[in-house]
């Protein structure tokens, strides 16, 4: 399968170009930007993140070591106050089982998020902090409707209709944006893996 990575900007103040090892991994990446998945070799890399076409200095970096087989999510986050990068491991697909799986990442700058997801019984991914990865939950196959709450409250903060589930994937859904700075809540759902 070898090594895949893809980016996602949740930086709602830049545009982004992304960079391994002083060579281009995607460029001009707008906010909400998720892009495919790319191959890479194993092995140490230096990760540097860019405002578009202003390649004088990193705004971000980080190092990080990739092994085959492997996928990743680079997730560059926050306010231009409080920039951050971080690697979110991503599930290998297919899987073989009749269930899907989802999971949550938390985005949404200082702000804690409880999760519902209603599959027959009740998912509820409790008191999630920024940048918080869960697990992956198994769910039946079929379409859905996630909610996300400000933790410990009925404040719905962003509400994700049509989530659509096939056996054997896996999906996750990230919850951006900021209740302080601009009051809006933004989502990607995405597949993640690459298929065999």
């Amino acid at each position: 399968m070898g090594c895949n990575v893809r980016v996602i900007n949740a930086c709602h103040d830049f545009c982004l170009d992304f960079y391994t090892n002083d060579l281009p991994l995607k460029e001009s990446c707008s906010y909400k930007y998720l892009s495919d998945y790319t191959s890479m070799n194993p092995g140490d890399h230096i990760i540097n993140v860019y405002k578009s076409g202003n390649k004088h200095y990193p705004i971000l970096k980080a190092y990080t070591k990739l092994v085959d087989p492997s996928c990743h999510t680079i997730v560059a986050t926050g306010p231009k106050s409080d920039l951050s990068i971080f690697l979110v491991p991503d599930a290998h697909i297919p899987i073989a089982t009749d269930k899907a799986y989802i999971r949550f990442v938390n985005l949404a700058y200082s702000t804690n998020l409880d999760f519902t997801f209603t599959d027959g019984g009740f998912i509820m991914a409790n008191n999630i902090e920024y940048k918080e990865v869960t697990q992956y939950y198994p769910a039946t196959p079929g379409t859905y409707t996630v909610h996300a709450y400000i933790s410990g409250t009925k404040h719905l903060v962003k509400e994700v209709p049509n989530v659509t589930l096939r056996r054997g994937r896996a999906y996750t859904i990230y919850i951006m944006g900021s209740m302080q700075y601009r009051n809006t809540m933004d989502h990607i759902f995405c597949v993640d893996g690459v298929p065999g």
